[in-house]
């Protein structure tokens, strides 16, 4: 049979109740049975999940670009205006070795 492994389960056996049993076959019936649809909803359910698809990476690709286009731009201006910089001194003692140039 086909839940021939379900028997070779060690365990305790629980049934579902009687009112328990009646809504999960309504929502089986109702929400989980496939539709049965016809060849052109098919094809056009196809196309649109391909569309929908193309739709996704090429958004991934552009906000890729824009967040590329981002950083290239920050690293310019932390260059042009150092606004970006830490002056760190590992510590204060280290700092009278450290050419006041530097800091």
């Amino acid at each position: 049979s086909t839940r021939s492994w379900l028997t070779k389960l060690s365990g305790e056996t629980k049934y579902l109740e009687d009112g328990e049993n009646e809504t999960i076959s309504y929502i089986i019936k109702t929400y989980l049975l496939p539709e049965n649809t016809d060849e052109a909803s098919q094809i056009e359910l196809k196309r649109k999940l391909t569309e929908f698809k193309n739709e996704i990476s090429l958004l991934f690709v552009f906000l890729n670009a824009a967040w590329s286009v981002f950083i290239f731009l920050l690293q310019l201006s932390s260059v042009q205006s150092s606004n970006f910089t830490i002056d760190w001194i590992p510590c204060p003692s280290a700092a009278k070795l450290i050419p006041s140039s530097i800091i």
